[in-house]
């Protein structure tokens, strides 16, 4: 990539993911704005009102269906920036990754979300019923476990289920990431490259 060409695509990428950025306040501001989060607040009450249980599960699968709709619809209004971005790494042969396998990628990574944000958001709800002077010190504290989690998770488990990774082929390259992984601290499984496509 010549410098016209790399400064080039990072304008585009920069433009891309500013658009992301204004995409998704404008959804908030406009769900805000036009009462739309009411209707959705309505239709899981709706939902909701079929289980037969105490108001504070009922209200609580309130909240937990208002946040998957919410991220639902967040990830659908993201999709075309996500396709954008990887059609522009595909024209500059920063990647092989097919527009199909991509948009599978993004709705893996939504169900992930969906999957990690549904019992916090219903933690969120409780705390805040249950604790409401100290609801924000839960919050954080829970937040910071689930993130700490995902960290950890994420390398080990959820990436090699749905990456193919192969072993780095030079051996000083591997020797060279190796030393420089225990000058930090860190502890070295192996050296591995991640293909993409």
């Amino acid at each position: 990539m010549n410098e016209d060409k790399a400064a080039r695509y990072h304008r585009l990428r920069r433009r891309a993911s500013i658009f992301s950025i204004i995409t998704s306040i404008s959804m908030l501001l406009f769900l805000i704005g036009s009462g739309s989060n009411e209707i959705i607040r309505d239709i899981a009450e709706d939902f909701a009102a079929a289980v037969v249980a105490p108001s504070l599960i009922r209200s609580i699968a309130v909240a937990g269906l208002s946040a998957i709709a919410l991220i639902v619809l967040h990830e659908v209004l993201m999709l075309g920036p996500h396709l954008y971005i990887v059609n522009l790494e595909r024209r500059y042969g920063l990647t092989t990754v097919s527009l199909g396998t991509s948009v599978v990628d993004h709705l893996k990574a939504m169900i992930f979300i969906l999957l990690v944000t549904s019992p916090v958001v219903a933690s969120v709800y409780i705390t805040m019923r249950l604790w409401p002077s100290l609801w924000w010190l839960f919050v954080g504290i829970l937040c910071s476990l689930v993130m700490g989690g995902v960290m950890r998770i994420a390398p080990a488990v959820l990436l090699p289920r749905h990456t193919p990774f192969v072993p780095v082929g030079r051996h000083v390259l591997c020797q060279r990431l190796k030393d420089l992984s225990k000058r930090a601290g860190t502890i070295t499984l192996g050296v591995y490259e991640l293909r993409e496509g």
